[in-house]
């Protein structure tokens, strides 16, 4: 199973994922740059508690070139989707596609 995320242009505190509506611990998380020439950064990824508390940031200020992806797996990302959600911010006024992959 997968989620999938499109955006267009910077992305400030979006929510990739919510408390609670997936029983599944992520696999991994696929962050691809699919603007033609503009490079995109991420800001940040983070892990917050239901009280919208920063548990954790996972990457900041990481630069992804133009037509290329940056993958995290389970070792970097896994968490329990009961009691955390993932938030991320980017910058560079780039298109992203984000596709989070979940165990079975």
């Amino acid at each position: 199973m997968a989620t999938y995320k499109k955006a267009t242009g910077d992305l400030t505190d979006i929510d990739l994922t919510s408390i609670g509506t997936s029983l599944k611990v992520p696999t991994e998380i696929y962050i691809a740059n699919t603007h033609g020439s503009n490079q995109l950064t991420v800001g940040s990824l983070k892990l917050l508690d239901s009280s919208d508390t920063e548990i954790v940031t996972i990457i900041a200020n990481v630069v992804v070139p133009v037509g290329t992806a940056l993958i995290l797996d389970s070792k970097a990302v896994s968490f329990n989707p009961r009691l955390h959600k993932l938030r991320i911010t980017t910058t560079g006024s780039a298109n992203v596609g984000i596709i989070i992959t979940w165990w079975n």
